[in-house]
């Protein structure tokens, strides 16, 4: 189980990104008061647990039944994830407007900051290489301890934005990047290594 959790968040932490989501939290949240940066935090926090979880379950069996193997889904997981390495290591942290009156705690927080596709393609690329259900608990705890990151960055978000200060926040964002694209890479040669297709081909 260990071994689960560990392959989990290590996976799926840089992608979900918690510190460098702390400014964009601190921007949407600019003008809400401390009780309602807090509901928001816990709101955003949960759903994104959910929504992780429900796609864990049913990402890959709503994909299979179009007919779409589980070396296609690492392929395209792998190349989803790639691109938002890739936008991460590119783009700099970008601190939102605040837009008084509107709850942003499912929208854009939760989804697609946080539970975006490249969360959905790392979650289904490690569950098509799963064999026993104990992984999976290792990958149900890794995800509500990430969750739990995201929460503690949330509400902690203006002090680690003055603590560390934005250059430190950009360079970690891209040094997060290089990682998810990193992990994107081996999802695709994972994936056509053990595609029938390729192996009758190059076999």
């Amino acid at each position: 189980m260990g071994k689960a959790i560990g392959e989990m968040f290590g996976a799926l932490f840089p992608v979900v990104a918690p510190i460098p989501m702390a400014p964009v939290f601190v921007g949407l949240t600019a003008h809400s008061p401390q009780s309602e940066r807090m509901r928001i935090a816990l709101k955003s926090s949960l759903i994104a647990f959910v929504l992780l979880v429900i796609f864990l379950f049913a990402g890959e069996p709503l994909l299979h039944a179009f007919g779409i193997s589980l070396e296609a889904l690492q392929i395209a997981g792998g190349i989803i994830v790639g691109l938002t390495g890739l936008a991460m290591a590119q783009q700099p942290v970008v601190v939102a407007e605040a837009e008084v009156g509107r709850d942003v705690a499912f929208s854009p927080l939760a989804v697609p900051l946080l539970a975006g596709p490249g969360a959905f393609g790392v979650l289904i690329a490690l569950d098509a290489r799963r064999t026993t259900n104990i992984a999976l608990a290792g990958f149900l705890i890794a995800i509500a301890l990430i969750t739990v990151s995201v929460y503690l960055c949330f509400i902690f978000g203006a002090q680690i934005v003055r603590f560390v200060g934005p250059a430190p926040i950009d360079a970690i964002r891209r040094l997060f990047g290089l990682i998810v694209m990193a992990i994107g890479v081996e999802m695709v040669v994972y994936g056509i290594n053990n595609h029938e297709s390729f192996r009758h081909a190059f076999g």
